[in-house]
């Protein structure tokens, strides 16, 4: 179930928060001319306390801003009552929900608030648009189960599907993998992906999971240093440099050409050649970084060849100067490096 949905812009938003009428507010973000397309899925993404809360809660009315305006159409939503902004923009967050005793399924028709009376009857309607939220969003099979009962990625299923049985323009959601273990994680980010193609809802997420947004999303909303705001395609913002130069720390690097974070460069103090597969390559890389050993294919006193047979039964070959030894596994070549390193220094 599809509609036209009007594009979420706003226009010099300045977002912070007042601590007191005798205090000056405090300014986060400011100059922020952004919009989201309908159909989209786009991820905001900025290091811890650089201001994603704030601007969603300002973006969804929870906040005022301090200066600037959300526009959806032609409308500021944030002149207009939270029933008119209910009906617009939908949001999901981190809580913990109360109503543990719910169906999924009465959960769900709870996204029909803003359009029932106030005895909440149903209509057909409603009962229609709560029956495809569950369809389009895989919680179906969770309809009838108490929310007490469901696993955090299946809440988090329920609660997306509330939100798509809100019917809004926008839908806003506040790390909706955060309590997810990895398999449900790329789980999640993938439903919410297909859901921004399928329903032509705009889809804004803040999200600490960097790699995923980068695979993920359409665009990115990435808060950089000194909070200068960037906008584009994942893969703009990594070749322009934003990405890494947003998340890059000490003992921290992005790879650009892999989209990985690598750990311990700065302290890699050895340099050895290797050759082989590059699933090989990639994973025995990942061992030896730690040890602060990196690969390399310039020639060497000392060579690894990785070599492996159809039954996935991997080898590496070290060669030093006459000497070639076999080791059947990453730890007992480490060790062999480690010896053939200490004689180097």
């Amino acid at each position: 179930m599809t509609s036209t949905a009007e594009t979420l812009r706003t226009k010099n938003l300045a977002v912070g928060y007042q601590q007191g009428k005798a205090k000056a507010p405090t300014l986060i973000l400011e100059g922020l001319s952004l919009e989201l397309p309908p159909g989209r899925l786009t991820c905001l993404l900025g290091p811890n306390g650089a201001g994603k809360s704030t601007l969603m809660r300002t973006l969804a009315g929870l906040q005022a801003p301090l200066s600037g305006s959300v526009m959806l159409g032609d409308t500021n939503i944030l002149h207009e009552e939270p029933a008119y902004i209910a009906r617009k923009m939908s949001m999901v967050l981190t809580d913990r929900i109360e109503a543990s005793n719910m169906t999924g399924m009465e959960l769900v028709a709870l996204g029909r608030t803003p359009y029932t009376n106030w005895l909440g009857i149903l209509t057909p309607t409603d009962k229609e648009m709560i029956d495809w939220a569950l369809d389009v969003s895989g919680a179906r099979p969770l309809a009838q189960r108490r929310i007490h009962q469901l696993s955090d990625g299946e809440r988090q299923k329920i609660l997306i599907a509330r939100a798509l049985a809100q019917d809004t323009d926008v839908i806003i959601l506040d790390e909706p993998t955060a309590h997810l273990d990895l398999p449900n994680r790329l789980e999640m980010m993938q439903l919410l992906h297909e859901l921004a193609r399928k329903t032509q809802k705009a889809i804004l997420i803040s999200t600490h999971e960097l790699d995923l947004a980068l695979r993920m999303a359409d665009n990115l909303w990435l808060i950089g240093p000194q909070n200068h705001f960037h906008v584009g395609l994942p893969e703009e913002l990594v070749l322009n440099g934003a990405f890494e130069a947003a998340f890059s720390r000490s003992g921290l690097c992005f790879d650009n050409q892999t989209g990985n974070f690598l750990i311990g460069t700065s302290s890699l103090t050895h340099r050895v050649t290797a050759s082989g597969t590059l699933l090989g390559l990639a994973w025995t890389e990942r061992a030896l970084r730690k040890q602060g050993i990196e690969l390399s294919t310039v020639p060497a006193n000392g060579q690894i060849t990785i070599l492996a047979d159809d039954q996935n039964n991997w080898r590496w070959r070290w060669q030093e100067a006459e000497d070639s030894t076999v080791f059947h596994s990453l730890g007992a070549l480490i060790d062999r490096l480690k010896i053939y390193l200490a004689r180097q220094d």
